[in-house]
């Protein structure tokens, strides 16, 4: 009986030291994942790069005034400040009867009607 019981240890512990784990890949049918993959993710967004360039320059805006247009690349930085009573989509302006602004920011309007103050 302890011979048994010393047989099935050994194998047990010879199963369980042989096991390994690896990452597996899910890929679309018919397709392989044979390769080593890279990601391209810039994770230095700090900086700002080619943002800064396009001219998305602004992290922060005086009062008054909220953050437009993140960068794609990067939603540190803003391609614009807009007053803060241009907060409304042109359709949203029309729906509830009132006239969007000729301008607008960010692609957000400010609408006059009644109880507006514009």
């Amino acid at each position: 009986m302890k011979l048994m019981f010393a047989v099935i240890t050994l194998f047990s512990l010879g199963t369980f030291a042989s096991a390994q784990a690896d990452v597996r890949f899910i890929v679309g049918k018919g397709q392989s994942y044979n390769g080593e993959r890279t990601l391209n993710v810039n994770f230095n967004q700090t900086s700002g790069g080619s943002c800064e360039e396009l001219g998305y320059i602004y992290t922060e805006c005086e009062e008054g005034y909220f953050l437009a247009t993140p960068c794609p690349d990067n939603p540190l930085f803003y391609l614009e400040c807009c007053p803060e009573e241009y907060n409304t989509t042109r359709e949203d302006c029309l729906a509830e009867q009132k006239t969007p602004s000729n301008y607008s920011c960010g692609g957000y309007y400010a609408c006059y009607g009644e109880d507006s103050d514009l």
